[in-house]
């Protein structure tokens, strides 16, 4: 079981009229502020949320992509998908390249790459029924599609990476100098050479629906699900309910998680439908 010392649980509303709660499990107090658009947010449903590597916080709305400072907003006039049913979501989606490269996914599956000597995000040739994008550590943009399928930015004319018995590429990351992608209830390596993906693990919990994965600094695994709450894994151990690992890791029964982030001081960011977005702070 893993252990997790001076563990602080953050609960942050980026929602209509809501606010960031923070709370802590000791008896320390710590304030609460707001971020809305009276914050220069362009809307307060956020379907994405990353972080590049000067720090800046990245937030994806239906109008609107922000960037923050921890003062202010800057707004980018693209538009998001947030198709969310009761199976399944498709959101429009960030991905950040090794040289600072920002490639964005936006509504009706439109690509478009930023521009820093123009400030600009400029469309771009992408294949169809996009689902999920991803710029690997060589800066390589790696698309999944809503029929399970993967390719590379060079390969478009190609034959596509097929995951098997995938239908709906969720996820697409760089674990381990490795590409792995989720689909359904599972999480494949993929093998670019031989364009082949090989299932790593599968979570055989009800209907859960894997659609975001991450792995901390220590090289534990974190699992998002769309219906089923967050999974947690050491290397070598096997995937748990993080409630079963975090004393106080609880989440709203009957939760939709959307997205995750572990950002650069290993904290654990929860993007919801309609329930707004938990920060997780361990130190």
């Amino acid at each position: 079981m893993c252990q997790i010392l001076n563990v602080k649980r953050i609960l942050l509303h980026i929602l209509l009229a809501s606010s960031l709660y923070c709370w802590s499990q000791s008896t320390d107090r710590i304030s609460f502020s707001h971020l809305t658009v009276n914050d220069g947010l362009s809307q307060n449903s956020v379907v994405h949320i990353d972080q590049d590597s000067s720090g800046y916080m990245w937030f994806a709305t239906q109008d609107g992509l922000n960037r923050y400072d921890g003062r202010q907003f800057k707004t980018y006039p693209l538009q998001f998908e947030d198709i969310t049913q009761d199976r399944y979501s498709l959101l429009g989606q960030l991905s950040f390249g090794p040289n600072d490269e920002i490639y964005a996914l936006t509504k009706g599956g439109v690509l478009y790459e930023y521009i820093p000597t123009r400030d600009k995000f400029v469309d771009q040739e992408a294949v169809e029924d996009l689902s999920c994008i991803h710029l690997d550590a060589d800066g390589r943009l790696w698309m999944g599609t809503t029929q399970g399928e993967l390719y590379y930015k060079t390969s478009y004319t190609q034959d596509p990476i097929v995951l098997p018995g995938s239908y709906f590429i969720t996820r697409i990351k760089t674990i381990k100098n490795e590409i792995w992608a989720s689909s359904d209830n599972s999480i494949y390596t993929v093998d670019q050479k031989n364009k082949y993906g090989q299932r790593l693990l599968t979570l055989h919990e009800g209907d859960a629906l894997i659609n975001d994965f991450e792995m901390d600094s220590s090289g534990n695994l974190w699992v998002s699900t769309f219906n089923n709450g967050v999974y947690f894994k050491v290397e070598n151990g096997a995937l748990t309910p993080a409630s079963e690992v975090f004393e106080g890791f609880q989440l709203p029964e009957n939760i939709k998680l959307e997205r995750m982030l572990i950002d650069s001081n290993d904290n654990v960011w929860l993007a919801s439908y309609g329930q707004g977005v938990y920060l997780w702070h361990s130190k």
